[in-house]
């Protein structure tokens, strides 16, 4: 399968065996790290968490940016101006303030969210779930989010180089034939890879953070069991027009009619979130 007058000294039958291999313990690798992290329970005992807390939880810096553009809208702090744009009414400090002041004109939900997730008034909060260790270090939650798509990424490179080596060269068996007919769909398998395996958005999340999220779904996909300890402390605060953003994002906004003037396509902006 060796050929010293090939492309990297691999023949296209040897590449299409080394390529595949090489997906396939990449899609296995980060199977089995992010089940890891699914398989955790909740901290005993379980901290006390705000709604915004909890917001965070479920979807990060965005999440917590949404939940607080809700609370100002419920509030009348923030108001519809036109079908797609909302401008401020009052003014506030903290992370509120941040939201408010960017909407001193009238502006798009999803610009005032991408200024507030960047606002250091978010710290305090981070720091604090941190803490109780329900989210990673900054170091630990880069790794899980960009050490998957560095090594696809670095193989796919890999697979094209010895393509175009072989192109230039047109040494050896690289002529197109069946192996390399072959490779070229596994070359798009791995492009659609990132879709799957780069796609991780509870990356933050430690065990602990991650299993009191999956308990508190359950308990809103079916009636929680009798004394579970999740849906007893933190149920109630999921209640409302914050607590459903909190889990589902902004485009879940109870309200019919703001939610339609928010869903604007002139809007550039998705309550997206895990």
């Amino acid at each position: 399968m060796r050929d010293p007058a090939a492309p990297m000294g691999l023949s296209s039958s040897a590449l299409v065996v080394v390529f595949a291999v090489g997906l396939a313990a990449l899609w296995v690798v980060t199977w089995f790290a992010r089940r890891g992290v699914r398989h955790g329970a909740p901290p005993d005992p379980l901290p006390t968490l705000s709604t915004a807390e909890l917001a965070y939880l479920h979807g990060g810096e965005y999440r917590l940016a949404e939940i607080e553009l809700a609370r100002l809208l419920s509030e009348g702090k923030l108001r519809i101006s036109r079908p797609g744009m909302v401008v401020a009414t009052r003014r506030e400090t903290g992370l509120a303030g941040v939201l408010l002041d960017a909407a001193g004109q009238p502006a798009r939900p999803g610009d005032l969210l991408s200024v507030a997730q960047r606002a250091p008034e978010m710290e305090p909060l981070v720091r604090r779930l941190r803490a109780e260790g329900l989210i990673t270090s900054a170091r630990r939650r880069a790794l899980r989010w960009w050490g998957p798509q560095t090594l696809l990424a670095a193989w796919l490179v890999a697979g094209v180089a010895w393509l175009v080596s072989g192109a230039r060269s047109g040494a050896g068996t690289w002529s197109v034939n069946g192996p390399v007919v072959v490779f070229v769909p596994e070359m798009v398998v791995g492009g659609l890879s990132f879709a799957m395996l780069c796609d991780d958005p509870g990356a933050f999340r430690t065990r602990a953070g991650t299993a009191i999220v999956r308990a508190l779904r359950r308990t809103r996909e079916n009636d929680a069991a009798p004394g579970d300890e999740v849906a007893a402390l933190y149920g109630p605060l999921l209640r409302g027009p914050a607590g459903t953003v909190a889990v589902s994002g902004l485009s879940a906004y109870p309200d019919q009619e703001v939610r339609n003037a928010l869903d604007n396509p002139h809007s550039q902006w998705a309550g997206g979130g895990p």
